[in-house]
C-alpha cells in the first residue's frame, strides 16, 4: 500500500470508529466535546453515514484509487472549514476544534503524500 493510500486508510479507520461510537453511544460521544445529550434520531443517522464514509475510504485505499484520494482532499478541507464555521458563528463547543486539528493533520499527510506520487 502506498503512503497516500495508507493515510486514507487510517482516516477511514478513524471514521469507522467515530461512526460506531455515534451510532451506539451517541450521548457519550458528543458529551466528550461538550454537546448536550440528544434523544433524537439524527445522531444515529450521522453515525451510520460516518461509518459508511469510513468503509468508502478504506475500500478506496485498498484499491489505490488516486482520483478518490484527490477529491477526498476537498471534502476533508470543507469539513474542517465547517467545524470552524459552526464554532465561530453557531456557538458550537470549542472542543470541536480538536477534531479540526486532527483532521487537518490527516489532510496534510494525505496531501503531501499525494503530491509526492504525482
Amino acid at each position: 500500500m502506498s503512503s497516500v493510500a495508507r493515510s486514507v486508510y487510517y482516516f477511514g479507520a478513524y471514521l469507522l470508529i467515530a461512526g460506531v461510537s455515534l451510532f451506539f453511544f451517541p450521548n457519550q460521544t458528543i458529551g466528550l466535546i461538550g454537546i448536550e445529550p440528544t434523544f433524537e434520531v439524527w445522531i444515529h443517522l450521522v453515525g451510520i453515514l460516518t461509518f459508511i464514509l469510513g468503509v468508502f475510504f478504506i475500500s478506496m485505499a485498498r484499491q489505490e484509487i488516486y482520483p478518490f484520494f484527490y477529491v477526498s482532499l476537498f471534502g476533508r478541507a470543507i469539513f474542517i472549514l465547517g467545524i470552524f464555521w459552526v464554532v465561530l458563528f453557531y456557538n458550537a463547543p470549542e472542543a470541536l476544534l480538536l477534531f479540526a486539528m486532527i483532521d487537518s493533520l490527516g489532510l496534510l499527510w494525505t496531501g503531501y503524500t499525494y503530491k509526492k506520487h504525482i
